[in-house]
């Protein structure tokens, strides 16, 4: 019974370790159509963050100063994350293209093709890259929810 279990762990860390490859990554995003998705995602966080950075509104004159300090900080921290997903959303598509640029037109994902350094070896960043954008996104519409609550 222990070794059952014990194999079936060994399975499943072995299989994500494998899946855990820039070229596997990549071919999940092409299998998947997540790069779809995500430049979708990228496309709606870039349009919420330029609105957010070109915010100009001020708290309710009739909110006391704790309040308004408040909402200043928050307003603050909204511009400073809607640079930073700007930022993260650029670097994303940027990426995408550069590495979708350098595989065009090869069958990196077929079973037979087994190579390293090419540009797929950057799918792990753009993995990432795409967390932190979408994390950086939760964060700033946090601080938008508060701000539209509070402003006149």
């Amino acid at each position: 019974m222990f070794e059952a279990i014990a194999s079936y762990f060994g399975f499943i860390s072995c299989q994500i370790q494998e899946l855990m490859t820039p070229l596997r990554i990549w071919c999940f995003y092409e299998q998947f159509g997540l790069r779809t998705i995500m430049m979708l995602v990228n496309t709606g966080i870039v349009a919420f963050a330029l609105p957010n950075i070109l915010d100009q509104s001020e708290c309710k004159l009739d909110r006391d100063s704790y309040i308004k300090s408040l909402y200043e900080s928050k307003h603050f921290r909204m511009k400073c994350s809607s640079w930073v997903m700007l930022g993260l959303a650029l670097i994303t598509i940027l990426t995408y293209l550069s590495i979708w640029s350098g595989v065009s037109n090869q069958h990196i994902c077929a079973p037979f093709v087994i190579r390293s350094g090419g540009p797929e070896r950057f799918a792990g960043f753009l993995a990432l890259i795409n967390i932190l954008t979408l994390a950086v996104a939760l964060f700033a519409l946090q601080q938008k929810i508060f701000c539209m609550k509070h402003k006149q």
